[in-house]
């Protein structure tokens, strides 16, 4: 008779994979907002995709583009730049897959950091504290999430612009 209960391992590995089934049903339904959503819910969705993209740079912009966003790339900077059709948000991808990051210049950084924590629930991801960030930084899965604003140089707290980085450390 099979009793996964006296399985510990079993157990663990079966509660893993219902959990990361559960995360990337979550991610697409989060993915729909990228075309239709303004405001919070577009950066929201824009987290999602980059989320969901997982570091590679060619499917990530895929998930933008799919949704009507323009892509610009730029091979000597190495970065692909993406637009929102209708929101003032734009999200800039490492070509490298290094990084994915969603600006904007209307929401502020306590905003995005409540959007990082939106996506820990409804993408129902564990949510954690990073080190080793400038700003408090949070770990989503396998990604590293730090929010600043905006600009050359960045601050933690901004009321006005912000930016959620979205990295992968290998």
């Amino acid at each position: 008779m099979f009793r996964p209960a006296r399985n510990p391992i079993l157990c663990l590995a079966l509660l893993a994979a219902f959990s990361t089934t559960a995360a990337a049903q979550s991610l697409d339904a989060l993915l729909v907002g990228l075309a239709a959503a303004e405001g919070e819910n577009v950066q929201l969705a824009a987290l999602a995709a980059c989320l969901q993209g997982g570091g590679d740079a060619e499917v990530t912009a895929g998930l933008f583009t799919g949704a009507g966003w323009t892509r610009e790339d730029d091979d000597e900077m190495g970065m692909t730049y993406l637009g929102a059709p209708s929101a003032p948000l734009g999200a800039t991808l490492a070509i490298d897959g290094g990084y994915c990051e969603v600006a904007s210049g209307s929401i502020g950084t306590p905003t995005a950091n409540a959007t990082v924590s939106r996506m820990a629930i409804e993408g129902q991801m564990m949510m954690g504290m990073a080190e080793g960030t400038d700003c408090p930084g949070f770990t989503l899965g396998d990604a590293v999430v730090v929010v600043t604003s905006t600009g050359q140089d960045p601050t933690c707290n901004s009321d006005t612009d912000s930016v959620i980085r979205v990295s992968f450390p290998k």
